[in-house]
């Protein structure tokens, strides 16, 4: 009776006991056939149009900023400094409102 309180005892504590497994931060590579590969991915993925040539380049800077930004994010995370990681999304060609004043490098 007392070796099937213990296995019992062990059991459940093995069920509980959280796990310290995270999910690894997706890292997106930015050389320039990578870029254009998820650019013209994400486009497709999301169905995205643009009003002519000069709009899609200005959305495509600043989808590589934010693939840029994601990536710095997710360094983050991977060694633990973050508790959360990024990914890209179809708001990817999107300027954050505050951030329209910055330049995009």
């Amino acid at each position: 009776m007392k070796s099937l309180l213990i296995l019992i005892s062990i059991t459940a504590s093995v069920l509980i006991w959280p796990t310290h497994s995270k999910k690894v931060g997706k890292i997106y590579s930015l050389d320039e056939a990578s870029v254009n590969d998820n650019w013209e991915s994400f486009k497709v993925k999301n169905k995205k149009s643009y009003r002519n040539q000069s709009h899609q380049n200005q959305k495509k800077q600043t989808f590589i900023h934010n693939l840029k930004k994601i990536n710095d994010h997710n360094h983050k995370h991977n060694n633990g400094r973050i508790k959360y990681s990024l990914s890209m999304n179809r708001f990817g060609d999107w300027v954050k409102y505050h951030s329209f004043n910055k330049s995009i490098k």
